[in-house]
């Protein structure tokens, strides 16, 4: 779901960690961060976005649940050439958590196999 277009954060609360370098990706095959959360419960998931051409349409990964020891997200970006932005939401959290934090790391970038 587009962060842009919730309406339910009352219900549905999200933590939305987001940049807009505009960044090439013709010779890109696919995106990938680690994420991890610490102090906001279980259950807490993740899922990668980017938003891609000249009406920045978001399109994003699965949710993943976050294990102890957090996980890597990747999303393919093949399909684009320039991505306007990119960005972690975070759902399912406890919102009583008031200690909660939310790591985004290790931002890679890898190459389709004809750009090697």
């Amino acid at each position: 779901m587009d962060a842009s277009q919730k309406t339910d954060w009352a219900e549905n609360p999200s933590v939305v960690l987001q940049t807009y370098p505009q960044i090439n990706v013709r010779d890109i095959a696919e995106l990938q961060v680690w994420v991890n959360s610490r102090g906001a419960g279980s259950g807490v998931t993740a899922k990668l976005f980017v938003k891609h051409g000249e009406n920045w349409t978001w399109v994003n990964a699965e949710p993943v649940v976050i294990p102890a020891g957090g996980a890597t997200l990747t999303l393919d970006v093949r399909d684009y050439s320039v991505i306007a932005g990119w960005g972690v939401q975070f759902e399912a959290f406890d919102t009583s958590a008031t200690q909660a934090e939310f790591v985004v790391d290790s931002v890679v970038f890898t190459a389709t196999e004809e750009s090697e």
